[in-house]
């Protein structure tokens, strides 16, 4: 995650990328990116533009791509507690597996709390849904971190999403727990 924030811009670049096998045979393989740009037309309210990339060879879709613009609300914003909720609509479409093809019209909704518990620690939480007639994909992210040094720290992370509508044989929801080392500059 890249965050460049200015004074009536705000960017933010997010990519994973997921590939788990189990005895030489792959289980699960998901890859994401977005991108969003906030413009700040007061000193808590903003309009958003945001496009997305998912694929997911296990979640029943070779390919969705995301399109939503909407209003934005810093509710909280000091030193040591932020929390902002956004609102807003678009178009999805999704290439399914084996190769029907589905567009919609969506809704989104998204809201981000960071919790400065510390001097070292904080919490965040971010919790978003998008959807439209086909479905809705909820997810969730609730992360810990540690500062060890100036620019470097820990950070233990829990993140489930739930698909509304999948294919048969597929699993609604979906949990990673990672342990991992961030750099802040």
């Amino acid at each position: 995650k890249l965050v460049g924030d200015g004074e009536s811009l705000r960017s933010t670049i997010e990519g994973s990328a997921i590939n788990t096998t189990d005895k030489k045979t792959t289980t699960a393989e998901r890859y994401s990116a977005s991108i969003q740009e906030d413009w700040k037309f007061s000193e808590r309210g903003y309009l958003f533009g945001r496009f997305a990339f998912d694929t997911d060879r296990f979640g029943g879709f070779k390919r969705r791509l995301s399109e939503t613009v909407g209003y934005g609300r810093d509710i909280i914003k000091r030193d040591d507690l932020t929390w902002k909720m956004e609102l807003g609509i678009g178009a999805r479409q999704t290439t399914l597996i084996p190769a029907a093809r589905k567009n919609e019209l969506i809704g989104r909704s998204a809201t981000a709390i960071m919790w400065k518990i510390s001097e070292s620690a904080i919490i965040t939480q971010d919790l978003n849904t998008e959807g439209g007639r086909e479905g809705f994909v909820s997810k969730s992210a609730t992360a810990l971190q540690n500062k060890l040094n100036g620019y470097l720290s820990s950070k233990i992370a829990f993140s489930a999403q739930h698909t509304s509508t999948v294919p048969v044989g597929t699993k609604k929801v979906n949990t990673e727990t990672a342990i991992t080392l961030v750099w802040s500059y």
